[in-house]
């Protein structure tokens, strides 16, 4: 009885897994016939042409900045943003701009400028020099006739005399410095020290009267 009974179980076991089993296959396609071809069908019909359109290129990325996975280049693992700080930028940007080097002027000159030769230091040199005294000699001031009592009029004449320091004076000179050679401009220059005062009486009826003695000083003056 135990050995129908477990024949039994195994039959309708089969019978259920092959039931399954045609369930969960698809139904076959359905072949045309040997010898007979599908009938003809016409294609879709087609969108009209669109004018041609300038259209930019689209952006690529360079080869170094394309994402991992992309097509044209390897894949190098993720991309690393660069340390971008303040100091890397700054060193960064005077790699390619160096900064400018400021020369100091020149003692008592003007900054050089590029491409121009700097301008030579003048000489500049000045001086004084007292060469002599000398005076203008005596000119008539004044002349009036004057009547003495129990005489005749005379006439008297005040004269006067300028007298002088000559000096030679030289400079600035306008020479380059360390020039050859003596210094210009030179010139003479006359300073007054005073005037000299002197009275004469003379005859009645002198006309060229004669001026005083001199002071023993070389003529000269301006």
């Amino acid at each position: 009885m135990k050995t129908n009974r477990t024949v039994c179980l195994l039959a309708i076991v089969t019978v259920c897994v092959l039931t399954l089993s045609s369930l969960a296959q698809p139904p076959p396609r359905q072949q045309p016939p040997t010898g007979q071809q599908p009938p003809h069908q016409p294609p879709p019909p087609q969108p009209p042409p669109k004018p041609p359109q300038d259209t930019p290129p689209l952006p690529t990325k360079p080869p170094e900045q394309r994402e991992p996975g992309q097509p044209g280049t390897p894949d190098k693992g993720p991309a690393v943003a660069p340390d971008l700080t303040l100091p890397v930028l700054i060193d960064s940007f005077f790699d390619v701009f160096p900064p400018a080097v400021e020369i100091p002027p020149a003692a008592g000159g003007a900054p050089p400028v590029a491409g121009v030769a700097p301008a030579k230091e003048k000489c500049g040199f000045t001086s004084k020099k007292l060469l002599r005294t000398v005076e203008s000699g005596w000119r008539p001031k004044k002349a009036d006739a004057v009547a003495l009592p129990g005489r005749d009029a005379v006439v008297i004449v005040t004269w006067e005399n300028d007298i002088y320091n000559e000096f030679e004076v030289i400079g600035p000179c306008p020479l380059d410095k360390g020039h050859g050679g003596e210094h210009s401009p030179k010139k003479i220059v006359y300073e007054k020290l005073g005037t000299l005062t002197e009275t004469e009486s003379y005859p009645p009826g002198t006309r060229r009267p004669r001026p005083p003695a001199g002071t023993g000083l070389p003529q000269g003056g301006p």
